[in-house]
């Protein structure tokens, strides 16, 4: 195997999938909640006045203060930059009555996607059109097949991308316990633990896996500060400081202690200790699976904050590094297609800069924002459910449809 290597691709020779994780910058947001939650309960020495306790105290001693650190979303909502995302106007055209998957359908979609884009910025500027996989496959099959579909650049859609990540840890974590452990502690019953395994169900999906986090990261906490007692106190002040700015409201200490813990997690160096007591429990089949479970749900919110943030970047690293997971767990579609994407969306550097520079620098011109709220935006797919929804009340959308009778 060594010898015979896979030949290049004649249409990308240089591109190569790496298994490089995103840049720890972005794992320090999120480690931020989540030793905030998992810590913001501890005492710290700050707080009791009559004694002092001694480390083994610090270490088993808890404050009866509740946890104000509200969610993950919400908590990115409060920490995020000033919302500078340009407002996404939506429209609706007429909806074509045939099934989208056939192929005259899919070519009367793309042809008249084009038309409307030229009218709006051109006939030199390429159309950007994005799609769930069902579609997104034949699509790039007519574009590999005829030349003049060129000057289109097709994506796949990211809520769809996330149900694949959905399908794929669930495929990961199927009969492992915790969805029974779900079911003890009154989460979900046996028919949403099944939706949320399948993918077919993202938001509970979503808040099941950051809750499943949440209690890893405790008990993987627990075992981490056992011999780091010095640390544990210091991250336990900062964790409550965070705690009681969020039980204030107040944007700007929240924002302050947030600030002092992702600091202190740069300067004690904790990302490394962190990979360090990874390797001395690597040969422990319990914990070597549950770390990789959480692996993959950092991952997976990663790849939600890139959507959420506009970040092109984060966005292709996140990609890039779930992909192992589809060709693992034998989600061949994801697997086969998403590197012919990652590959498309590299090359417009050098083939399209202009399309590329607008996704990467114009503010998240790739995804679909609706309020001025920070951490809001969604994927254009996310926005177009949104729209079916709307399409299936009563008052809500009029006139879209080619019948004079219906309108």
């Amino acid at each position: 195997m060594l010898n015979n290597p896979k030949p290049t691709s004649p249409s990308y020779p240089t591109f190569a999938l790496n298994d490089n994780q995103p840049a720890t910058s972005y794992y320090k947001h999120d480690m931020v909640w989540l030793l905030g939650q998992a810590l913001s309960n501890h005492a710290t020495l700050m707080e009791q006045q009559e004694i002092q306790p001694d480390i083994q105290e610090v270490e088993t001693t808890y404050s009866e203060a509740a946890n104000h650190i509200p969610s993950w979303s919400a908590y990115n909502s409060l920490v995020g930059n000033t919302c500078n995302m340009p407002l996404t106007r939506i429209n609706t055209p007429p909806l074509i009555a045939a099934p989208a998957h056939e192929w005259p359908t899919l070519l009367t979609i793309l042809k008249q996607a084009q038309g409307i884009s030229e009218k709006v910025v051109g006939q030199q500027r390429k159309t950007v059109i994005s799609l769930d996989l069902g579609l997104y496959r034949p699509a790039k099959q007519i574009q590999m097949a005829r030349d003049d579909y060129n000057h289109m650049i097709l994506r796949p859609g990211e809520l769809h991308m996330v149900m694949a990540h959905l399908r794929t840890i669930g495929s990961y974590m199927d009969c492992s316990g915790l969805d029974s452990c779900w079911i003890e502690a009154d989460l979900y019953g046996t028919s949403t633990i099944k939706q949320i395994i399948e993918g077919r169900h993202v938001k509970r999906g979503i808040t099941a896996h950051l809750t499943t986090l949440q209690a890893l990261f405790t008990l993987y906490a627990e075992a981490f500060y056992k011999d780091k007692a010095e640390i544990l106190h210091e991250f336990a002040e900062k964790a409550n400081n965070l705690n009681k700015a969020c039980r204030d409201n107040n944007n700007k200490d929240i924002q302050k202690a947030h600030d002092d813990m992702r600091h202190a997690i740069e300067s004690f160096g904790f990302l490394n200790h962190m990979s360090e007591f990874n390797d001395t429990v690597a040969t422990r089949p319990l914990a070597k699976a549950i770390r990789q479970y959480m692996q993959m749900v950092l991952v997976m919110i990663t790849y939600i904050r890139a959507v959420r943030t506009g970040d092109w970047i984060l966005h292709l690293d996140a990609t890039e590094t779930f992909v192992k997971y589809f060709f693992a767990h034998d989600k061949l579609n994801y697997a086969r297609l998403i590197p012919v994407y990652l590959a498309d969306m590299k090359a417009l550097a050098n083939t399209d800069p202009e399309i590329w520079e607008e996704f990467k620098f114009n503010q998240g011109n790739w995804v679909v924002n609706k309020s001025s709220i920070p951490f809001c935006a969604i994927g254009p797919d996310h926005a177009l459910e949104q729209v079916n929804r709307m399409m299936k009340v009563g008052g809500g959308l009029t006139g879209i449809t080619l019948n004079p009778i219906s309108r």
